[in-house]
């Protein structure tokens, strides 16, 4: 890979580390949400939808993490 190339694809790392960042937070955020919530309101619908939200957002969370991983390794 020529140097502008890797420029391009280390830039595009970077914003994927920051957005990785952010919805890391996010996650974190919204499982503290989940946390405080009663044990009887954790366990209907909507302790339900706000725990598949956590679940979702950690999927997301590591499918950009193995986008980070496979840039890096495209510039090695």
């Amino acid at each position: 890979m020529n140097a502008g190339r890797r420029e391009k694809v280390n830039a595009l790392r970077e914003e994927l580390d920051a957005l990785r960042s952010r919805l890391e937070e996010l996650a974190q955020e919204e499982q503290e949400a989940v946390d405080a919530m009663p044990e009887g309101l954790q366990n209907s619908e909507k302790g339900e939808k706000a725990a598949e939200s956590v679940s979702a957002l950690e999927d997301a969370l590591a499918s950009v993490e193995g986008a980070v991983s496979d840039l890096e390794r495209a510039v090695e």
